[in-house]
């Protein structure tokens, strides 16, 4: 406690206001908590969770009008039916300055029992002992064992799961149909050196490029570099020399600054102009972006027939792309981390997975949901699901966004001839080093 007291304690020191003190759960019995009905983790045992009385409270960002009225008027009802005696309260969040905020709770011991948490986000708050490791806890294993690798390896930190994943999402390819037949192709291209070679036939009618990459930062550009061969860092996240400097490394960056020399990638990924959505749209825009789910759901339903959505073309590795999304998370104030634990679990269970899916489009983090034919019928559903297979987890590390700049300030500079490719990796390797180390 020493410890946790002294790191918030020390991030804080220049923030004059604290945030307002934030109601906690009850007190009440406390222990490894069991599974509930319908939750991934096994039978409830009814003297150890049927009369545990607690209130918790769950601090989330859903919208009002439609995420928040499911999760208030079908999910927590629900679970209620469960447990009668355990209250949510459940807190919709502003947006704005929202991680400063919950920083500022948990420094003050104000944070609220659970939180629906951005993934990038958690290495930090646990790192700062502000969250509880909850694989120890019951029902763990089960949710591991029904969760994407990639989504449970946002939730952890040095060897330890600090939470569950929540909700998910991914980006795929999206095709201009009348690009792809003026290019020859009757379908997606399979590789990378197919999709190129398709730029190539049109890319006279494009004058701002044909592969909308909208940035040089990890969630932009990672599909394309890591389906070329490339790797920002080791497996285990914990070193970049001999990863994002390699010769694969090398190799697949400079293949995508071929790309960009030669006109092929879109303007947009060094902020020029048209932007992705209205680069694909545009007569003589892009051929093809990368985009979540969001794309086809904001989109008139009539103008996907124009579209084709398929995983990112795979080169000398599999199609990989990015996961992106929210965890559910336990903070360290919790003063019953079972009543907190059981609602947890319920929020992964097929019931909240399911109903989340349909009623709000909240991509399922439970395979078995996203195994599900009335969720699978729909096919652009079921290429992100597909796609979510292989996609990766951006460092999960408290330093992910100094990390994530130099990422996208080196790769800027090899597309803008500022050294050579491998100079740029190897200089980025010993920047991500430093950072790892620091967190070490």
């Amino acid at each position: 406690m020493k410890n946790k007291a002294s790191r918030l304690a020390a991030l804080f020191l220049s923030l004059s206001v604290m945030a307002a003190s934030m109601a906690g759960c009850s007190s009440g019995s406390s222990g490894a908590a069991s599974a509930a009905p319908g939750a991934s983790g096994g039978t409830a045992s009814a003297t150890s969770t049927k009369d545990i009385k607690a209130t918790v409270t769950f601090w989330h960002t859903y919208s009002a009008n439609s995420e928040a009225k499911v999760l208030n008027e079908k999910i927590i009802p629900a679970f209620n039916q469960e447990y009668p005696n355990i209250k949510i309260k459940s807190v919709t969040m502003p947006t704005d300055n929202f991680k400063q905020q919950v920083l500022q709770a948990a420094a003050s011991g104000s944070a609220p029992d659970v939180m629906r948490m951005d993934i990038t986000w958690v290495p930090q708050f646990a790192n700062l002992n502000a969250l509880v490791a909850v694989d120890g806890m019951d029902g763990f294993s089960d949710i591991k064992s029904n969760s994407y690798e990639a989504t449970l390896n946002t939730c952890k930190w040095k060897e330890k799961y600090y939470g569950i994943p929540l909700d998910t999402n991914t980006t795929i390819a999206i095709y201009n149909n009348a690009d792809l037949q003026d290019a020859g192709l009757s379908a997606a291209p399979k590789t990378m050196d197919e999709l190129a070679e398709a730029a190539e036939k049109i890319k006279g009618r494009h004058p701002n490029g044909l592969i909308g990459i909208s940035g040089t930062g990890m969630w932009s550009m990672a599909p394309y570099f890591l389906s070329l061969g490339g790797k920002y860092c080791d497996d285990g996240y914990t070193k970049a020399t001999g990863y994002v400097n390699s010769d694969e490394s090398i190799a697949a960056l400079t293949k995508l600054v071929s790309w960009n020399d030669k006109g092929l990638i879109g303007k947009c990924m060094l902020n020029g102009q048209p932007g992705t959505w209205d680069g694909l749209k545009a007569n003589d825009g892009y051929m093809m972006v990368n985009d979540g789910p969001w794309f086809y759901t904001l989109q008139d339903k009539k103008t996907t027939d124009n579209d084709t959505y398929a995983q990112m073309p795979a080169d000398t590795s599999q199609s990989i792309s990015v996961v992106g999304g929210e965890d559910m998370v336990m903070f360290q104030n919790c003063k019953n981390q079972e009543a907190a634990w059981l609602f947890m679990k319920f929020m992964f269970s097929d019931y909240a997975q399911k109903t989340m899916a349909l009623e709000v489009n909240q991509y399922p983090v439970n395979k078995k949901v996203a195994q599900d034919s009335e969720l699978t019928s729909n096919p652009i559903f079921k290429i992100y699901m597909q796609q979510l297979e292989t996609s990766w987890a951006r460092i999960p590390n408290p330093s992910i966004e100094e990390m994530d700049n130099d990422i996208s300030l080196a790769f800027e500079k090899a597309f803008r001839h500022k050294g050579t490719v491998k100079e740029n990796l190897d200089a980025l390797a010993k920047q991500l080093d430093d950072l790892f180390a620091k967190n070490s």
